[in-house]
């Protein structure tokens, strides 16, 4: 089967489910900029349900290449969000640190950063104690950085907390 856009992919998708029990098994790569589990209703219950069966609901992933932030500071300035401007820290852990010799100039782009987000954002090194404080580890295999939509989403959250700050999670995100 083939597809040439979003509402095309979703559709066959349908199609599929609306087989129901005709469909045994379903193998595919995964779409750019979709993650097929976000689009299932209780992926991980299925995958205990289907171990070791014939058609064992199965997720692998690999990566051909890999996207990083070179320019942290960059990005931010770069971006503008609508509404309201919110301000927070963020503790950043980048794992590519531990990989990277002692001796490179860039060591990716952990570190404790104030961020704006607005008509005018920004980012500097520091923290500021008045300030929510969202605590984050980037994903070796997590969406790439998409700008706008991904800060959207971030700055409504930080309007969200920004009476009293959360305690850090103890995962990454």
């Amino acid at each position: 089967m083939a597809y040439q856009n979003y509402d095309q992919f979703l559709e066959l998708l349908s199609l599929l489910k609306s087989l129901g029990d005709q469909v045994l098994a379903v193998r595919m790569r995964e779409p750019p900029g979709i993650q097929i589990q976000d689009l299932l209703v209780q992926p991980f219950k299925y995958r205990k349900l289907t171990r070791h069966s014939d058609f064992e609901n199965n997720m692998r992933s690999s990566a051909y290449w890999q996207m990083r932030i070179l320019d942290f500071k960059g990005c931010i300035k770069k971006t503008q969000i609508e509404g309201e401007s919110v301000q927070f820290n963020l503790e950043l852990y980048d794992p590519i640190d531990q990989y990277l010799d002692q001796k490179t100039g860039w060591r990716g782009i952990g570190g404790q950063y104030i961020v704006s987000l607005g008509s005018d954002s920004d980012l500097e090194q520091g923290k500021n104690s008045k300030l929510p404080t969202l605590c984050a580890v980037l994903l070796r295999h997590g969406p790439p950085y998409r700008g706008s939509p991904f800060l959207r989403l971030l700055a409504d959250l930080t309007r969200r907390v920004k009476e009293k700050p959360p305690k850090p999670p103890k995962m990454a995100i």
